[in-house]
């Protein structure tokens, strides 16, 4: 969803074992899901891990499709316009389409949902009650798409799709994981704490200096380490400007300002990064407030890192070296 409605955060915004370069095997007999990072350019900049990219297959499609991993949506989503040709082509798909009953809202637009289909993330099958339908949205593609054996992007992998389950994002060697539950011994080799599962979103503490803040972790605000608005950018940071990009939020073109923090940023015992820079992103006020949180943060803090997310349990974690 963020690939187009990047003003809601920042542009703004496997078959093999789950091996990490120099740690034993963590979780060998499960099958992992490989994903791949894409570049978007920013400015006059090119970032080259801005989105987290999915194999996806949906039903019995012969097709090869890539959804976006985004935990900032709280909805997973296929998109209308980019769908629609495959509609067409697939009675068998199109008749598991309820546009009758619309249990999804998304910026109070009421949406409709694909129901009890089988989806595929890379090799791994998963049965769905629902998968929604953003009708209207997406970039259109044609008849002739279906005939073509390019990858065509068609939806985003979000939050709601992890439900009572555990993610593992295994950001170094560009895989991730959903099981039902961690054993003993593998959720011993993490460092756990608290978060806040609130309205679907993620919400993880950060420890700057001897504070802790919380802020919301979405994998799809890829660019900045961490965002937030002008009352904590002036506490956080006070080195002079290093940093100034031009984003665009609804049409509207504005810089981003970016300082280094004063001190390290930490998730429990672990030091994520020594001076990450802090963006200013004004125009997020309100949201931030509403959250109760100082910020966005997502991949950038982590691309040394293995990562848990329970969401069953309402935990945070990071994997010890």
């Amino acid at each position: 969803m963020k690939r187009t409605l990047l003003a809601l955060l920042v542009l703004l915004p496997l078959s093999v074992l789950g091996q990490v370069p120099g740690k034993p095997n963590l979780l060998p007999s499960k099958e992992w899901i490989a994903f791949q990072w894409e570049g978007a350019s920013l400015g006059k900049r090119y970032f080259d891990k801005a989105f987290m990219q999915v194999p996806f297959q949906i039903g019995s499609l012969p097709h090869r499709f890539t959804v976006q991993f985004d935990l900032g949506a709280t909805s997973s989503m296929v998109y209308g316009n980019s769908i629609a040709p495959y509609l067409l082509a697939y009675p068998e798909l199109s008749s598991k389409l309820d546009t009758l009953h619309k249990p999804h809202r998304i910026q109070n637009v009421q949406y409709g949902s694909f129901k009890d289909i089988t989806i595929h993330l890379d090799n791994t099958p998963f049965k769905l009650k629902e998968l929604m339908y953003f009708e209207g949205f997406g970039k259109p593609l044609t008849a002739d798409s279906v005939n073509s054996p390019t990858e065509k992007h068609i939806g985003t992998l979000g939050a709601s799709f992890f439900r009572n389950k555990v993610l593992i994002i295994d950001y170094p060697n560009q895989k991730l994981i959903v099981i039902d539950s961690l054993d003993s011994e593998t959720e011993k080799r993490f460092d756990f704490l608290q978060c806040r599962m609130e309205k679907g979103r993620v919400k993880i503490p950060l420890t700057i200096g001897n504070k802790t803040h919380w802020a919301m972790f979405d994998t799809g605000s890829s660019i900045f380490p961490l965002v937030t608005g002008k009352k904590h950018f002036r506490k956080l940071t006070d080195a002079a400007i290093t940093d100034t990009l031009a984003v665009s939020s609804w049409g509207e073109n504005y810089p981003a300002i970016g300082r280094k923090t004063k001190q390290p940023i930490k998730v429990g015992s672990a030091i994520v990064s020594e001076q990450p820079m802090v963006y200013l992103m004004p125009n997020f006020r309100r949201f931030f407030k509403e959250e109760k949180m100082i910020g966005l943060t997502g991949n950038a803090l982590f691309l040394e890192n293995v990562v848990a997310v329970d969401f069953k349990n309402g935990k945070f974690g990071i994997l010890r070296e």
